[in-house]
């Protein structure tokens, strides 16, 4: 099989390049990262920097620079096509250690003091209401009447 010859691929990358869909977002002033009415958690020291989010069929993936931050258990509501982009429930699978860290340190660790299911890593936020139409409450009158124009 010497002719068998080819370029092996990291299944890392393999399997991003068969993701469905990515999406780029920026971090708020707490690390979170809001998708299809979600707020998941990508890194606290990364906050208002640029993330990328691999979201597959089962799995949704943080990344900042190449490097992945985060990793999610996605769900979606039964029915509705994925690229609607209708997640039922996001499950946090696993928060990995990276490089960057915030500058102070904290008072106590989150994960000890309130336990791995205390720790919101992805929140369900309410849906966008439709906003109203404006109208104008009654009409407004003549700034100059007619008659008064006239000498």
């Amino acid at each position: 099989m010497g002719f068998y010859t080819g370029l092996r691929y990291h299944p890392e990358d393999l399997r991003r390049a068969f993701f469905e869909a990515r999406f780029a977002r920026v971090l708020d002033a707490l690390g979170y990262a809001r998708l299809m009415h979600w707020r998941i958690l990508g890194n606290e020291a990364l906050a208002k920097r640029d993330v990328a989010l691999w979201l597959g069929s089962d799995a949704l993936t943080l990344e900042y620079a190449g490097e992945t931050l985060s990793r999610y258990e996605v769900e979606y509501l039964p029915g509705s096509p994925r690229a609607a982009g209708k997640l039922k429930e996001v499950r946090c699978l696993e928060l990995l250690k990276t490089a960057h860290s915030l500058p102070q340190l904290r008072l106590f660790g989150l994960e000890e003091a309130l336990g791995a299911d205390g720790w919101l890593k992805a929140l369900k936020l309410d849906e966008y209401a439709p906003r109203r139409s404006r109208q104008p409450q009654a009409l407004q009158e003549a700034l100059f009447p007619y008659a008064s124009a006239l000498p």
